[in-house]
């Protein structure tokens, strides 16, 4: 009988096409991705973000369909599959009249706190709720943490439940001021961007972290706020310009945008601020809610630390 010997040229032919075979698959895993100075020019699920010759981030487009917003009503609403839902189903005609009818609202400039201020357009604040306060940075005393976990464990991030009960004294009104509990200016050395989108009062949403998985953690939200109603002189501008310059100007209909890999590093300094809009969980996207209503908003400055 004829013995059949293996030929150590097949054996590494078929060696070198196992390679070639699992490298497909690990590049098809990870969508081979384009290279972007800009979120605004993302159009692949995955793109590289290039900061400069030495920085940059893999980052994953969420679609705004899957990104959580809200009305001033303290009505959540989710968009999912052209359904929008709320505690009941409301139909698609029905969500359409809504979005109809706010648009109406924003380009005829009333409903807004600021008249100029248009929904999802521009830079200045297209929103009613707490109006003065969110378009303006607190002179109250300066409180510095070394990383977001020290601002969770101080005695400035007052439970929820005793927030939203009546005995904080923060209400929606436009004019109002912050209640002494927020009149705080907060400053964290280092913390984590976890994910960024702009909702359509013009607000950059900024979901930040520990930089911890699992358990360990702690997401924070913060917001690079629209202008008042005369941005002239106003120090928002500096933050919303580093943004601009780091992510581009990001849209309400661009969705939501996530660093995979590598977390993006930074400081921050800005007020204290509570949410009464939105419950605990109902800010953010996908796993990226904070299980707190406390914010840092406005932000006054923002630092990359990369």
């Amino acid at each position: 009988m004829k013995k059949n010997y293996h030929s150590p040229t097949g054996l590494f032919c078929l060696l070198f096409c196992l390679a070639s075979f699992y490298a497909q698959a690990s590049a098809d895993k990870y969508e081979l991705s384009d290279t972007i100075h800009s979120l605004v020019h993302q159009r692949n699920r995955i793109s590289v973000l290039k900061v400069n010759n030495k920085v940059n981030y893999r980052m994953q487009k969420v679609p705004a369909n899957e990104v959580i917003y809200s009305d001033e009503s303290n009505e959540v609403l989710r968009i999912d599959s052209g359904v929008l839902r709320t505690e009941r189903s409301v139909t698609r005609s029905e969500r359409d009249v809504r979005l109809a009818r706010s648009r109406d609202v924003a380009s005829s400039g009333s409903g807004n706190y600021y008249p100029n201020g248009v929904d999802c357009q521009g830079s200045v604040f297209a929103g009613k709720d707490r109006a003065l306060v969110k378009t303006h940075i607190v002179s109250g005393h300066l409180n510095k943490f070394s990383n977001l976990n020290d601002l969770f464990a101080s005695a400035l991030i007052i439970p929820d439940e005793t927030m939203r009960n009546g005995e904080s004294g923060v209400k929606k009104d436009p004019d109002g001021e912050r209640v002494d509990l927020e009149k705080k200016s907060i400053v964290i050395s280092q913390a984590f961007i976890y994910g960024i989108y702009r909702e359509s009062d013009n607000d950059f949403h900024i979901i930040i972290g520990n930089g911890l998985a699992g358990n360990k953690r702690k997401l924070f939200n913060i917001e690079v706020s629209g202008m008042p109603g005369d941005a002239t002189g106003s120090s928002l501008k500096t933050p919303r310009q580093a943004i601009i310059a780091r992510f581009g100007d990001i849209k309400c209909s661009d969705g939501a945008f996530k660093p995979v890999d590598k977390l993006i590093p930074i400081s921050i300094k800005g007020s204290l601020f509570y949410d009464i809009d939105h419950p605990p969980g109902h800010v953010g996207f996908g796993n990226y809610k904070p299980t707190t209503a406390w914010e840092i908003h406005p932000v006054q400055q923002i630092k990359f630390l990369d």
